[in-house]
């Protein structure tokens, strides 16, 4: 496929075949677009990598990471330091996913270090979860693997093995989930799910 490269300096090395691309760079490859201050291109080994205040765009999904790194023979696009904001279809809620790396191979990204929140400070969330691994899936879910669940106002953080959240049309709409504490004899701290039950009918409680 054909790379399309804008930028206000370009400086290629001729001994490595590496084009240094700097001032309001942007590489278009297919369905795959960066926008950084600075890029490299290495034209023979076909590879694409910087640093910074870096957007990468894929389709529908589009990120802001501090590292990215690209291989356009195999279209897999490796990223660290990265943060979105998701908001289903359907749900007034939004989520915000941040990530010390992601690889999308075009058709599974899958992550590691994540955190999910829909906190209104998903720099410092009230609530969250922590996701050793994960994977997330464009407009339809993101699925979380060894998880804890922390809240500001709990002090016993929460573990899962397992969670999963629909971020696509559902028929039934799950908030985020909330933890607390019952006073109850034989209850503890806990975290669970509420359902939007308005929504059901295409409308917002």
């Amino acid at each position: 496929g054909k790379v399309n490269l804008s930028a206000d300096r370009v400086f290629s090395q001729q001994d490595t075949e590496v084009i240094i691309a700097s001032g309001n760079v942007v590489i278009e490859y297919e369905d795959i677009a960066i926008s950084a201050q600075e890029l490299c291109f290495d034209t023979h080994k076909n590879i694409v990598w910087g640093t910074g205040n870096i957007l990468v765009s894929r389709g529908e999904d589009m990120f802001k990471t501090k590292h990215v790194f690209l291989d356009l023979k195999s279209k897999n696009i490796k990223l660290r330091d990265i943060s979105l904001a998701v908001q289903p279809p359907d749900s007034k809620e939004i989520l915000y996913i941040r990530a010390k790396t992601i690889e999308d191979d075009g058709t599974l990204k899958k992550g590691r270090g994540g955190v999910f929140t829909s906190c209104k400070l998903p720099k410092e969330p009230h609530y969250a979860i922590y996701s050793d691994v994960f994977e997330y899936y464009t407009n339809d879910k993101v699925i979380g693997y060894n998880n804890w669940m922390s809240n500001a106002f709990a002090f016993v953080p929460l573990y899962s093995p397992y969670y999963y959240y629909e971020l696509g049309q559902r028929d039934i709409v799950w908030n985020f989930p909330s933890i607390g504490k019952k006073e109850t004899p034989g209850w503890g701290w806990f975290a669970q799910n509420t359902i939007d039950y308005n929504n059901i009918e295409g409308k917002d409680s």
